[in-house]
């Protein structure tokens, strides 16, 4: 299997099940003796789904991106200017430092 369908069959297994899967990878880096990773992980999402306008659970997100070490992106273009107390998208409506979001994306 080439390396871009194992990466698009991950990211398909990590938007059904964010919690389940992270700690399927941790688990299997212990059983395979990894003590550091070697790539970057990410946890990437929509702030808000375009097709469904339900919220993502970033305070969620956030917990387990510091539990497994990965990093955060969020596109937000759907949120900026919408969601939050000064419209600063969907980290500022859940009340999460925007620090804790690595990268967010938005239109220009």
């Amino acid at each position: 299997m080439p390396p871009f369908d194992y990466a698009l069959d991950n990211a398909r297994s990590l938007s059904f099940s964010c919690s389940a899967y992270l700690q399927q990878i941790a688990a299997s880096d212990k059983r395979r003796g990894k003590k550091k990773v070697t790539n970057r992980r990410f946890i990437v999402t929509e702030g808000v789904f375009a097709k469904t306008g339900q919220l993502a659970p970033i305070p969620e997100l956030v917990q387990l991106k510091e539990q497994y070490k990965y990093r955060l992106i969020v596109e937000d273009s759907l949120a900026v200017g919408v969601l939050g107390k000064t419209g600063r998208g969907s980290a500022e409506h859940f009340g999460v430092d925007v620090r804790a979001v690595v990268v967010v994306v938005v239109p220009h």
